[in-house]
């Protein structure tokens, strides 16, 4: 009998034996998944920061072009449009070139969602009803100054109007002009 209850004891003490590797085990596993998870998420920020490059700094070429003998620096003036009743800036545009720049204080961010901002380039030698597409872009939310390379569609011969209007997202091919924001004529230079 006595040797029934020592083993009795020892199959106890070794079944709390293994209970508490486990537990230990257990613990150990949990600290190195919480570890491993710590890790994954620091590896996802990195991959998201290295997906989304910051926006290339304009203001060294927009600098450079308006130092140029070719370039214009043109003032734009608002319209009543709600997107640009604070808004200030100028562009600048070399016709040789072919180039040019547009910076923008106070022009109001937009949702790329719900709309985006549209140059469109009228030249003299062609028909007015059919502007150079300068490109779409976006003012981004908390933005002090926006600098944005001009990105015309067809070379430019002769500009004689700069225009920003509000189109639907991703621009259009002819606008409405319903909503235009800014214009810069080049016979108003700074």
């Amino acid at each position: 009998m006595q040797w029934l209850a020592a083993a009795s004891i020892m199959v106890a003490a070794v079944g709390w034996y293994q209970a508490s590797m486990v537990m230990l085990e257990r613990d150990a596993l949990k600290a190195e998944l919480a570890e491993t998870e710590a890790s994954l998420e620091n590896q996802r920020q990195l991959v998201v920061q290295l997906r989304t490059p910051s926006p290339p700094d304009f203001s060294g070429r927009r600098a450079r072009l308006a130092g140029s003998a070719g370039a214009r620096v043109l003032s734009w003036s608002h319209t009543e449009d709600p997107a640009a009743v604070a808004a200030a800036g100028d562009l600048v545009w070399d016709d040789q070139l072919q180039e040019g720049y547009m910076r923008f204080q106070g022009l109001a961010a937009n949702d790329p969602d719900v709309f985006q901002y549209q140059l469109w380039i009228f030249d003299a030698t062609r028909d007015e009803r059919h502007p150079v597409d300068g490109g779409v872009f976006d003012v981004p939310p908390g933005s002090d100054e926006v600098i944005v390379p001009i990105r015309a569609k067809l070379p430019v011969g002769e500009p004689v109007l700069f225009a920003i209007t509000v189109e639907r997202p991703g621009g259009v091919v002819v606008s409405a002009r319903e909503r235009i924001a800014l214009i810069a004529e080049p016979n108003q230079e700074i």
